[in-house]
């Protein structure tokens, strides 16, 4: 009899736990008039449960996901969540996500058209990016890091890193869009997954998230 209640409580729970599609429909009309502007408390985890490496920072005071349409940023300390969604974000499907500590500034990546989106940390809800860098030689592109006043670009396609100012805005005044490639590393394996920098070195990295020896030229 206990047996029977435990295994019945447990499918209760179970069934009343949110998806990842009800989190994403939810997150899609947040804040636009257009639904409950209700977002599941358990999203948070249900989403970083479904999250990859590439779109999961952590750092000692805060945790940041991203997951398609959205992105959560968590203070460590205060357990306070902060969610970026809605239709005003253009955030369709995320795959790869970074953050700036020093200008507190969310990058994430869309997989469709490459473009790299740049939010506050801070300033949430269904906003609009804050700049977006789109380019031609974005499509394709994989993993994306900001450091200091750059962010480096993994492309798959063309089996190349491809460097741009931090502040490039493809939505600017035509003399301040600064879409330039700054520099561009040549002969990048195709096992490369993800990219990192440590030290101001450049490393790439396998699907397993493993160092590899890969050598390549920069133009």
């Amino acid at each position: 009899m206990i047996k029977t209640l435990i295994i019945l409580l447990l499918s209760i729970n179970l069934s009343f736990a949110v998806t990842v599609e009800e989190c994403s429909n939810q997150l899609s009309s947040l804040g636009d008039g257009s639904g409950k502007n209700f977002v599941n408390l358990d999203c948070y985890e249900t989403l970083k449960t479904s999250s990859s490496s590439k779109t999961i920072f952590t750092n000692d005071t805060l945790e940041i996901i991203a997951h398609k349409n959205s992105f959560y940023v968590k203070d460590l300390i205060s357990k306070k969540e902060l969610v970026t969604a809605g239709r005003y974000t253009n955030l369709k499907n995320v795959i790869a996500m970074d953050y700036d500590s020093i200008n507190k500034e969310v990058a994430v990546l869309e997989k469709d058209t490459g473009d790299i989106l740049f939010f506050s940390s801070v300033i949430t809800g269904n906003v609009a990016p804050y700049r977006t860098i789109r380019t031609e030689q974005l499509v394709g592109a994989i993993d994306i890091k900001v450091h200091h006043d750059e962010v480096f670009v993994l492309n798959s396609k063309d089996n190349s890193v491809i460097v741009y100012k931090r502040t490039a805005n493809f939505y600017g005044r035509k003399d301040h869009k600064n879409l330039e490639i700054l520099r561009n590393y040549n002969n990048v394996p195709s096992e490369a997954q993800s990219i990192d920098l440590v030290n101001d070195e450049l490393i790439l990295l396998d699907s397993q998230q493993k160092k590899n020896p890969f050598s390549f030229s920069k133009n």
